[in-house]
């Protein structure tokens, strides 16, 4: 599958897994350095086929950044199928179109967010967290876990204590195997070792 490039870098296992899709090799290196600098593992692809075939042979991923001016498939077809498919996976459109009916057309067919292009690092990053927590809250688990003055925040990977953010030991804790915070996709079932975080 060379239409689908996954990073080899320092990513922890419990990084949201982003599929970038644009026919642009500079938009899709742009948005890998962004995503990649906040911890995130990305993939790319270059049309909608490949990102079919990605969604189809990829453990895991949590979302789909994709431009709607496609070579073949165009990116409203492939929400349509997307959606079709019964698949709640968020979508993300990051577009040069800014057109009301464009926009319209592409929400109401089952995009979750539209960004129009050129974008801000920021902005589209708050969008992101944005998509990843409605995934959260679709599958039954709050982005957020809170227990006395302990704090879990899943999106961000960020725990604080009595509101001091701990991150000697951030990567391990978010890592699934751990034995500190467990966290099982689909299941309300987690577990949590208060000493684990403070060692």
């Amino acid at each position: 599958m060379d239409a689908v490039d996954d990073p080899k870098g320092n990513i922890t296992a419990s990084s949201n897994h982003v599929l970038v899709l644009d026919d642009e090799p500079a938009m899709r290196r742009l948005l890998r350095t962004i995503l990649l600098a906040q911890g995130y593992k990305v993939s790319e692809a270059h049309n909608g086929t490949a990102a079919l075939e990605a969604m189809a042979t990829c453990e895991t991923i949590d979302l789909l950044i994709l431009d709607l001016g496609l070579p073949g498939m165009n990116g409203l077809d492939l929400i349509k199928e997307i959606r079709a498919s019964g698949s709640v996976l968020p979508i993300l459109v990051l577009s040069n179109r800014a057109d009301e009916n464009t926009k319209v057309a592409a929400l109401d067919l089952g995009a979750d967010d539209y960004v129009t292009k050129p974008f801000g690092a920021k902005e589209l990053l708050a969008r992101v967290r944005a998509a990843l927590r409605h995934r959260l809250q679709v599958a039954g688990e709050k982005p957020l876990f809170k227990v006395g003055e302990l704090s879990v925040d899943y999106i961000r990977r960020i725990v604080t204590l009595a509101g001091q953010e701990i991150k000697a030991h951030t990567e391990r804790i978010f890592t699934p195997q751990s034995s500190g915070i467990q966290r099982r996709e689909g299941s309300h079932s987690q577990i949590h070792s208060r000493t684990a975080l403070v060692q």
